[in-house]
């Protein structure tokens, strides 16, 4: 189909116009493709006759849309037939695609329940039930009701032969995460590809078919089904076996509506189901592909438990699918199971909430009645509870960003919230406003996790750093170091005052003494002057100085002695007086370490408790997730696993929430959540997921230097220092240094290496 498609819409205009009114406002609100509705009601002049421009305006429209009331409607002149039935008869002989819908008035009518007054109406109505798949509708329902239900399957037709629901242009609008893998119309640009193993051979059946695929597929571009039809049907005649070319002529022949094209439509879907189950499970999409359309024909031939167990099929060939579990929803409402049915709808939406708006249109699912109804309003308050759960999540962690002084400046979904969540918003809305709620959640805790991270490192200690046991354990260290010296130089410094006080009183006793002597030999001098015994005079006389110049002597010695000890005691109270300093500065040290670490623990500990709600909370819905599944394809940098997926892929993983460095500060901080948030790091030639890395960033790791005992060496790649760790010759305390690393680290703090 074409970007732009023409529906032409064909009744009796005196019977509905009401009806024909409302189906033009509907069918324009469809955005892809755009709808030209054509009704010839309008009253516009034209130089050509009425039935000539009924004609033309049939062959240049994609989808002719039948409305056949009670009444046969009015005839053009020397025509035997009304206007409404030759309009009919110009799409089949153009082959256009017809959606035929019964209507009556206060009853379904359907054959045998229904006494139309106009043999000429009665048998055409049958002609029409038997070769095409009719839809019946009461219009007492009212005309926006039925024009609803016409509306649906005029999109079932869209959904069909157009690529399924356009959602990669809805996943751009709206931000969500789809999983649209099933068979892309591009495909055909490729057919045929028989199998995996022979892939467009030089076979001249499959260049030739390949021609054909081509041409189909200009064909498409170009709006023109019927021609894409054409070389279709000739391509799988020469590829029967091809799933792509099947597939889509399986889609074109079921949207014809023509009971003839469903019989062969089921036929090809379930040869090509069978083909691409046979070839490997990377086709499990494609057989899941063919088995709705399968089901859809079946659907179309009046066959519910075929469509059933060909839904039933698909679904259990891909589960995780958001399509298999609508269509096999889809066919177990119309088996009349209810509540298995709504399961499967609400499955579907949590996976892909755009499929609501698929379902709700449904007649399968309205069909329901007030089944359907509660379902939705059960539904939308869960989704409107979560929401608000999460909004408030996302409040808590903004003011724990705000007390570590980060301010993430965006609109704030908590007000958002506030205006949305009423009567006209719709879920998507409000999956949006969880989306962005969780996004800004996200990032304040990665804010959060580098604040804390920087926190820590900010702590310095001499070459160390961080706010750890063995740095508190140093400055414990240090401060009994300098108080023992403190002791030991106030000791020698008590001994030292001692020896100079001792040396003080010898010196004042000496000079005493010395004084003493002096007089004493001058008395005695004086006395022998006096018995005139002069030789004993001088001799006492000449002792005089002598006794002066010993007693100087020795003063001067212990004066010299004395001066020594002095100065020892000032050098020993600057010693003291230093130490002092110094211990006041490493009980500050203590201090601010203490009150800095107490403060991290409390942080991280808020921190830590956060990412698990917010991993609790957030990441049990896909569509609330700020990250894709990890076997999303093309899924890199943060994404979302559980622990099953995270040991498929084999590699390494790392499930604490704290990276190496920080570990100190808290115990074990596994995720506590079905999902977790996982980081994609490479490390030597290994790949790491890690929890850690997905808060606190993650590099990847090609070489290491280590620098030990004075000496530095490397590069070594992960391998070899895991080698030399082997071999004693590296251990975890080392200190290394890698790309991406602010400064040498513990050798433990290289992302992916195991410490000997």
């Amino acid at each position: 189909m074409a970007n732009h498609m023409r529906i032409f819409l064909a009744s009796s205009f005196e019977e509905f116009q009401d009806l024909r009114r409302a189906l033009k406002d509907q069918l324009n609100q469809i955005k892809k493709p755009v709808i030209q509705t054509v009704d010839l009601n309008d009253n516009a002049a034209d130089p050509s006759p009425a039935l000539s421009r009924c004609y033309r305006e049939v062959e240049d429209s994609n989808l002719f849309v039948l409305l056949v009331g009670e009444r046969y409607g009015g005839q053009p002149r020397a025509q035997e037939e009304s206007y409404t039935h030759l309009e009919y008869k110009r799409a089949l002989k153009s082959r256009k695609t017809i959606l035929p819908f019964i209507i009556g008035y206060g009853c379904v009518p359907k054959p045998g329940l229904r006494q139309l007054k106009n043999d000429k109406l009665e048998k055409w109505v049958a002609a029409i039930e038997e070769r095409h798949t009719t839809a019946y509708y009461d219009l007492t329902l009212g005309s926006d009701l039925v024009a609803g239900f016409i509306v649906q399957q005029v999109r079932d037709i869209l959904y069909v032969a157009e690529d399924f629901g356009n959602l990669e242009e809805i996943a751009e609008d709206t931000e969500q995460i789809f999983e649209d893998t099933l068979i892309k119309r591009e495909r055909l640009s490729n057919a045929p590809m028989m199998s995996t193993h022979e892939r467009n051979s030089g076979h001249p059946l499959k260049l030739l078919a390949r021609n054909h695929a081509g041409e189909a597929l200009r064909a498409f571009d170009l709006g023109l089904p019927e021609v894409a039809f054409e070389h279709l049907s000739q391509a799988v005649e020469l590829v029967p076996l091809d799933v792509v070319l099947g597939y889509w002529l399986a889609r074109l022949l079921v949207a014809s509506a023509l009971l003839r094209n469903c019989t062969k439509a089921r036929r090809i879907a379930l040869r090509c189901a069978q083909v691409a189950a046979a070839e490997d499970d990377e086709r499990e999409l494609d057989t899941m592909a063919c088995l709705l359309i399968a089901a859809r024909a079946s659907e179309a031939l009046g066959d519910l438990e075929s469509a059933l167990e060909s839904a039933r099929k698909a679904y259990e060939k891909v589960p995780h699918h958001w399509m298999s579990k609508v269509e096999y929803g889809r066919q177990l409402a119309f088996s009349g199971e209810k509540e298995a049915a709504l399961k499967q709808v609400q499955e579907a939406f949590w996976l892909q909430p755009y499929s609501i708006s698929r379902v709700q249109s449904d007649a399968a699912f309205t069909g329901l009645g007030n089944h359907f109804t509660q379902f939705r309003g059960r539904l939308r308050q869960t989704v409107t509870e979560e929401v608000s759960e999460l909004v408030g999540l996302e409040r808590l962690i903004r003011e724990f960003g705000v007390r570590r002084g980060i301010q993430y400046k965006q609109t704030d979904p908590v007000l958002e919230f506030t205006v949305v969540a009423n009567d006209r918003t719709t879920m998507n809305d409000l999956i949006q406003t969880a989306k962005l709620s969780l996004k800004s959640s996200l990032k304040i805790l990665q804010l959060s996790a580098t604040s804390l991270s920087a926190a820590n490192d900010a702590f310095r200690f001499d070459s160390s750093k961080g706010l750890t046991s063995e740095v508190k354990l140093s400055i414990e260290e240090s401060i009994q170091t300098k108080r023992r010296k403190v002791e030991t130089l106030t000791a020698e410094q008590a001994e030292a005052n001692r020896r100079a006080k001792r040396l003080h009183d010898q010196r004042m006793r000496v000079a005493m003494a010395g004084g003493v002597g002096a007089a004493l030999f001058l008395a005695i001098a004086m006395m022998a002057v006096y018995a005139d015994v002069l030789w004993i005079a001088v001799l006492f006389f000449i002792g005089i100085p002598l006794s002066l110049l010993g007693a100087w002597a020795w003063y001067q010695s212990a004066s010299t002695t004395h001066s020594q000890i002095s100065t020892t005691i000032a050098r020993r109270n600057r010693e003291i007086q230093q130490l002092k300093t110094s211990l006041r500065d490493l009980d500050s040290d203590m201090q601010s370490f203490l009150l800095h670490q107490s403060q991290l623990l409390q942080d991280t500990a808020t921190f830590c408790k956060l990412v698990e709600h917010f991993e609790i909370k957030g990441l049990r819905r896909i569509p609330f997730s700020p990250a894709p599944p990890i076997d999303r394809k093309n899924a890199t940098g943060v994404v979302r696993t559980d622990l099953a997926k995270a040991s498929s892929f084999g590699f390494d993983r790392d499930d604490q929430l704290l990276p190496v460095h920080l570990r100190f500060l808290a115990g074990s901080t596994e995720p506590k959540s079905k999902y977790w948030l996982v980081r994609r790091l490479k490390v030597g030639t290994d790949e790491t997921l890690s929890r850690s890395a997905a808060y606190f960033g993650g590099i990847t790791v090609e070489s290491i230097y280590l620098y030990k005992d004075g000496i530095q060496s490397g590069p070594f790649s992960i391998a070899e220092m895991r080698a030399l760790a082997a071999a004693g010759q590296a251990q975890a305390t080392d200190q290394a240094w890698f790309e991406g690393a602010s400064d040498w680290v513990p050798l433990s703090s290289v992302p992916g290496f195991i410490g000997g």
